[in-house]
């Protein structure tokens, strides 16, 4: 079956339109379940689309949006959630497949997508749903679900454990550029919630303010062929690249490049990722943070390079916990890595709790040279409590301490 390709230019503004937003969106809503919408070359003044159904979003690289408004997001794919929510009947530990309820959920079935969390809250500000992750149902039966994957972190009983949700399918957006608007403290390139088999390809962003990307609570995404490029702001939630965050399962990130970034990719809330061939260069915070709040495994960085960062090179936080000693980063890997630092107090890789299974390999870390050894960095610190990590055929150079144990409170 051909698949049904429109173009924008079937579109025009009508009268009273001074911008681009009201005939993207009706070029989007018209485009049919599964089929494609082309954006010729151009310069769109658009912001706050939105997209609801499976579809290709792809645009020629002569096209470029600039946002209309400042603080406004440019492109929003959401899917939706299910009221309902059940509870656990026990809890779960890391590598469980089944969940039993304290009731058999309503028409439940196989392959449908559910959010697994507990009332676990950020100690600092209370904030909800950090300890959350994505799976889907391999098999059910009365009150008991049993996963395709596994639990990654455990899970306390509450009173809404798991709810459904209705994922947007395949979803795919090619070769958007953008820009926000001069004066703008927020705003995101795109936003994906409740998405399943997602791939944003060719990403270009220039002037951000929030993410250039942030997905939440998705399964198999990919984003790959990035570039974001001086942000006009860095703080928190602010200046990142790519950002998942609530619970995804599942992840590809690749060549990529970001210059002057925050972060130029946080993985917090995020498991079974693979993050590959990614340069940064000035980033004001930490270049690559495998952990901010603790709830977060299995993550690959490989290939991956970092140059003269303000912050520390890779970096597992545990900031959702009053005592760092409560929170195990399970299988964290870098490798092939190469981190050079811009500050004389922080560190190539850094795990602030304890970790297992974990490994640093093959990795060139140093500080500037111009400025001889910082005064308190290192080129690995970590946590030794229960700590088990494989440090192999690193090179580390003009650094106060190539590897340091940190005791609590440091």
């Amino acid at each position: 079956m051909t698949k049904a390709i429109l173009h924008l230019d079937q579109f025009q503004r009508i009268n009273g339109e001074t911008d681009d937003r009201g005939r993207f969106q009706r070029a989007i809503d018209a485009t049919p379940e599964g089929g494609e919408l082309w954006v010729p070359p151009g310069h769109y003044r658009a912001d706050s689309l939105k997209i609801r159904k499976s579809m290709r979003l792809s645009f020629s690289r002569q096209a470029k949006i600039e946002a209309v408004e400042i603080n406004k997001d440019i492109l929003t794919i959401e899917g939706e959630r299910e009221c309902q929510g059940y509870a656990l009947l026990t809890p779960v530990k890391r590598g469980d497949r089944k969940l039993l309820f304290s009731e058999a959920p309503t028409d439940w079935k196989a392959g449908d997508m559910i959010v697994l969390t507990d009332e676990t809250v950020r100690f600092s500000d209370r904030q909800k749903e950090v300890n959350t992750e994505v799976h889907e149902i391999a098999y059910i039966e009365g009150n008991t679900v049993i996963l395709r994957d596994f639990v990654r972190l455990p899970k306390a009983i509450s009173t809404n454990n798991v709810y459904r949700v209705f994922p947007l399918e395949d979803v795919e957006v090619n070769q958007l550029t953008y820009q926000m608007k001069e004066g703008s403290t927020r705003g995101i390139g795109i936003f994906m919630q409740y998405v399943r088999h997602a791939v944003i390809h060719g990403i270009q962003g220039y002037r951000g303010a929030g993410s250039g990307v942030q997905i939440r609570k998705a399964l198999h995404t990919r984003v790959q062929r990035f570039r974001f490029l001086f942000p006009q702001v860095t703080g928190s939630g602010q200046g990142y690249g790519v950002q998942f965050f609530g619970g995804c399962l599942h992840v590809i990130v690749k060549d990529g490049y970001t210059v002057g970034c925050r972060h130029a990719v946080d993985l917090d809330g995020c498991f079974d990722a693979y993050v590959s061939h990614v340069t940064d260069y000035h980033s004001s915070g930490a270049a690559f943070v495998m952990s901010h709040n603790g709830f977060t495994s299995d993550i690959v960085f490989d290939q991956c390079q970092t140059y003269y960062t303000y912050g520390s090179g890779f970096v597992a936080n545990s900031q959702g916990f009053a005592d760092p000693l409560m929170c195990t980063f399970y299988h964290f890997t870098i490798k092939n890595c190469k981190v050079v630092m811009n500050h004389s107090a922080h560190a190539g890789v850094l795990f602030t709790s304890p970790c297992v299974h974990s490994s640093v390999q093959n990795c060139q870390i140093r500080y500037r040279t111009d400025e001889g050894v910082g005064l308190n960095n290192a080129g690995i610190r970590l946590y030794p409590v229960r700590t088990q990590i494989k440090i192999s055929d690193c090179q580390i150079q003009g650094v106060n301490k190539g590897i340091a144990i940190q005791v609590a409170g440091f």
